[in-house]
Formats: structure tokens, sequence, C-alpha cells
């Protein structure tokens, strides 16, 4: 009777363990995902940029080209 009354109360404080450590690795799986995806939004981010400014630099190509025409066209 008293091995169960033992067991009993070691096994509440383990299981309150159990819990706070589960609660902490999830915490920590979860932060570094919101990690991950922020890094990936940035990164797409980043990406659409440059191939704005690329589109951007090409447009600026295209109307010297053209002016150059008209230039030695009139």
């Amino acid at each position: 009777m008293e091995n169960e009354s033992f067991r009993l109360q070691l096994s509440v404080p383990v299981f309150l363990l159990h819990i706070v450590v589960v609660a902490h690795v999830h915490s920590l799986y979860v932060h570094r995902r919101a990690v991950s995806i922020d890094k990936k939004k940035k990164k797409k981010k980043e990406q659409k940029e440059e191939e704005e400014e690329e589109e951007e630099e090409e447009k600026q190509k295209k109307q010297k080209k053209k002016s150059r025409r008209r230039r030695r066209g009139g």
C-alpha cells in the first residue's frame, strides 16, 4: 500500500515536469519555424525587388535606344 502511494506521489511531479518540457520544446519548434518562414519571406521579397530593378533598367535602356533613333531620324 505504501509503495503505491509513493509511486503516485512521484508520478504527479514527473507528469507535470513532462508537460513543462513538452511545452518548452514545442515553443522552440514554433519559434524556429517562424524564423525560417520570415527568412523565406525576406528572401522572396529581396528577389522580387531585384527583378523589378532589372526590369526598370531594361525599360530605361529601351527608352534610350528609342530616343537615339528619334534623334537620328529627325
